[in-house]
């Protein structure tokens, strides 16, 4: 439920959500928690918002590393809506068309600050990112570009971490929309690095690092290097169908995901996703639990 208000130059938002999942295996959760809650002013070229609310950076389309703030798992079926943190964010807006953007997050005992400059040149689009995240510095460019047919994207990210040391993670992604069989299709081709993975021999430190990292909510795969191959189709106006692969270079393990999303009216989405995981099973010997297993879902959005 959304309640929204207010007049220029300021607006305020409330937001109730509520959910109840299902899996194979007959379990139930359910809730309800306030969202969104803030309060936001704007004003020629500024835009300030303080509150509750959600944030999304980085180029990355099924890994994110740049998106740290609740990024979404590479294989979540529902990217339409994202849970939201207390933080404050502004927003100042150049004639020329870029913007420069500072972000406060509050994390109870901990924070989050962090700047952006979102800027073109030519016909490149640009982003450059300075961060102070929890006890770490982070420092990331990213880059978009057309050519020819396909959009193509990528993010560096350099984090200095406690006691000198670093981590470089990268992601990178081709993008191309077209016609198949009458139907409109994408298919995206994405290479991702992740700069906390583990080597077959890591050390206590390396296991800290990337626990750490799963825990908070900032990264949900343990190896080092993914490829991804993900094909969308418009079946019919209402009606979508995708399939993604994952694939992870060093260690032979793979999963694909088959979704199909239905608008069953202008308010009630349903959405069914089987994952199928094969290849070895490295991880779960290595960390002595099961990293992925076949898996059925559904999930029925309401918006009212």
């Amino acid at each position: 439920m959304k309640l929204k208000g207010g007049s220029s130059p300021w607006r305020w938002q409330i937001d109730v959500t509520g959910d109840v999942n299902y899996d194979c295996n007959l379990e139930c959760s359910n809730g309800s928690k306030i969202d969104r809650a803030n309060i936001s002013y704007k004003h020629q070229n500024i835009n300030l918002t303080i509150g509750r609310h959600a944030i999304s950076w980085g180029n990355g389309l099924i890994f994110n590393p740049v998106d740290i703030f609740n990024p979404f798992d590479p294989l979540a079926i529902n990217r339409d809506y994202k849970p939201g943190d207390d933080m404050l964010h502004a927003e100042i807006a150049r004639s020329n068309g870029d913007n420069v953007q500072f972000l406060y997050v509050n994390h109870e005992s901990e924070y989050s600050l962090a700047s952006k400059y979102h800027g073109f040149y030519e016909d490149l689009e640009y982003d450059v990112l300075v961060a102070r995240h929890f006890d770490e510095t982070i420092a990331s460019v990213g880059l978009n570009a057309s050519i020819g047919d396909w959009l193509w994207r990528g993010d560096i990210q350099h984090q200095g971490l406690i006691g000198g040391d670093s981590a470089q993670s990268l992601v990178t992604n081709l993008q191309r929309f077209f016609e198949f069989q009458g139907k409109p299709t994408s298919l995206t081709l994405e290479w991702y690095h992740n700069g906390f993975g583990l080597s077959e021999t890591p050390s206590m430190q390396d296991l800290q690092h990337l626990f750490k990292r799963m825990a908070r909510g900032e990264l949900f795969s343990p190896g080092k290097d993914y490829l991804a191959i993900a094909l969308m189709s418009q079946m019919s106006a209402l009606w979508n169908m995708g399939v993604t692969s994952i694939s992870e270079a060093q260690n032979d393990q793979h999963i694909v995901q088959i979704t199909s999303h239905h608008s069953l009216t202008n308010d009630v989405e349903f959405i069914v996703a089987l994952n199928l995981p094969w290849g070895s099973d490295y991880w779960s010997n290595k960390l002595n639990t099961q990293v992925s297993e076949r898996s059925l879902s559904a999930q029925l959005s309401w918006y009212f």
